[in-house]
């Protein structure tokens, strides 16, 4: 095959797509952190209602629950703004490898422009500071927000147990969830006290641990679409003038993106993803023609062999299901397999 720019953008989109399942699954020490946290305030206090509690014993009580939350948030947002700053210095030195090999002529100019401090700084500035197109949030206070939310979520939920005379078991299932059921009846989910509690959304539904979970991969992912959008602006924009929008079409797509798809603006002037919460969009350099209008699975099947063996195990899929998850160490690994032909 004859490999080209919209191929190139799409094979990485499928691999940052991998990179963000790694990362997201991070959120697994919070799930669990707050599933002991539930377990251990609550389902075992010496009342038969919540509603048997003073009020100043509730306050005392929600206050504790929130000091705990946030000491178990805290660490996770740290660790990922810190991953995130590297993350983007990784994705400048894979963009620059990738449109350095396109065009190798203007490999040099790349590679000393994007080499140093000086340039990835500045870019991951912009990105902090600029406001996502999926929600007009700025990337820190999306998390930020997402988390106040969380909290507050929680604590509502021990003031409305309160207010409705729930047991503590009944608390705790709200927070926690109802187990699913297993082939021949077994429970899964009714964790013992002190045992091991189940990984994120394995064996729990409809409670605010999962929803929790639920909004943490999508805050994620969302940020992280919007750093790789700008590593690759920044770095096409050296050698390009203009970019066009390259959206994933499958059964998932949303209109926006539907729409957006194929449209170009100059660098710096148009509007870049995410669009929207969970936007797999991408840019790539503007040719003077829009890219295929094909679905996914026309565009995975005609994919060289490497890459459709690495990133598909053998075989084309016909409709998109998700990536394998990568590290960021193994993601920057990828460039090779990206450029096959």
């Amino acid at each position: 095959m004859e490999l080209g720019l919209y191929d190139i953008v799409n094979r990485h989109q499928i691999y940052l797509e991998g990179l963000k399942a790694g990362q997201t699954a991070n959120f697994a020490k919070v799930y669990i952190a707050l599933d002991e946290l539930i377990r251990n305030q609550l389902a075992d206090l010496p009342y038969a209602a919540l509603s048997d509690m003073t009020k100043a014993s509730v306050d005392k009580l929600v206050a504790k629950f929130k000091k705990a939350m946030i000491g178990i948030y805290d660490p996770w947002l740290r660790k990922l703004l810190e991953w995130l700053e590297d993350y983007m210095r990784a994705d400048i030195d894979m963009f620059t490898k990738l449109y350095s090999a396109y065009q190798p002529e203007d490999a040099d100019e790349l590679e000393e422009q994007t080499k140093d401090d000086g340039f990835w700084l500045p870019i991951f500035a912009r990105w902090k500071n600029a406001p996502l197109g999926a929600n007009g949030i700025l990337p820190l206070t999306m998390l930020t927000t997402m988390i106040a939310g969380h909290v507050t979520q929680a604590t509502n939920t021990i003031r409305q147990g309160y207010a409705l005379g729930w047991t503590p078991a009944q608390t705790v299932q709200a927070m926690r969830g109802t187990p699913t059921a297993r082939p021949g009846g077994a429970t899964a989910g009714a964790t013992p006290q002190g045992s091991k509690p189940p990984p994120p959304g394995a064996t729990l539904q409809d409670g605010l641990l999962n929803k929790f979970n639920n909004a943490a991969k999508a805050t994620t992912n969302t940020i992280i679409q919007a750093a790789s959008v700008q590593a690759n602006s920044a770095v096409a924009g050296l050698i390009f003038g203009e970019y066009e929008w390259v959206s994933i079409l499958d059964d998932r797509t949303t209109k926006i993106c539907r729409r957006l798809d194929g449209q170009h603006w100059r660098y710096g002037k148009g509007p870049l993803p995410p669009a929207h919460v969970g936007c797999r969009s991408s840019i790539k350099p503007w040719e003077g023609k829009s890219s295929p209008d094909e679905g996914f699975g026309v565009w995975a099947r005609r994919q060289s062999a490497d890459f459709v063996n690495d990133a598909f195990d053998g075989s084309a899929p016909s409709t998109y299901e998700g990536s394998k998850p990568i590290s960021l160490e193994q993601f920057l690994e990828k460039a090779g397999i990206i450029l096959s032909e």
